[in-house]
């Protein structure tokens, strides 16, 4: 299956040591008996014709959740499937001040999208990954770095 690259972005304050995440309707969760059809997730989108990946981290970052990103640190790049599909997934993380920042729906309408925004604290994310609340493998990917290098990043 040929697929639109991807980008996420993990949202981070490392003052608060508090993460932006964004929770939204996944059909492909339907079946999920432990968290339902809601996943939680990274702020995430497709690249567009003309965007790179820098771009797309922007711009989801203010569709998902209103807030303007500047600087973004590169987490990694992977093929989400490779053994049937070509989508290739870029993660960023973005350092954000989220002291005055508050949880609400975004979304394009255009796009019929319900996106609720929610502040995590750092060590709550990591056992959501260990509990399987945070199921997804860019979510995963992003938190587990951020385990690994938080320390760097705090002194950033």
């Amino acid at each position: 299956m040929q697929r639109t690259p991807g980008v996420g972005v993990l949202l981070y304050d490392p003052k608060l040591d508090k993460l932006l995440m964004v929770e939204q309707f996944r059909v492909g969760c339907l079946q999920d008996q432990q968290n339902g059809p809601w996943a939680l997730e990274l702020i995430a989108g497709l690249i567009e014709e003309g965007e790179n990946s820098q771009d797309v981290a922007r711009r989801e970052a203010q569709e998902e959740a209103g807030i303007n990103i500047n600087e973004l640190l590169p987490i990694c790049e992977y093929f989400n499937s490779p053994g049937g599909s070509s989508e290739k997934l870029s993660i960023f993380c973005a350092l954000i001040d989220l002291s005055s920042i508050e949880e609400g729906i975004f979304g394009l309408e255009s796009e019929s999208e319900n996106i609720r925004s929610i502040i995590i604290d750092r060590a709550s994310a990591e056992a959501a990954v260990s509990d399987g609340e945070i199921n997804n493998a860019m979510s995963i990917i992003a938190i587990q770095w951020l385990a690994l290098n938080v320390n760097k990043l705090k002194q950033l």
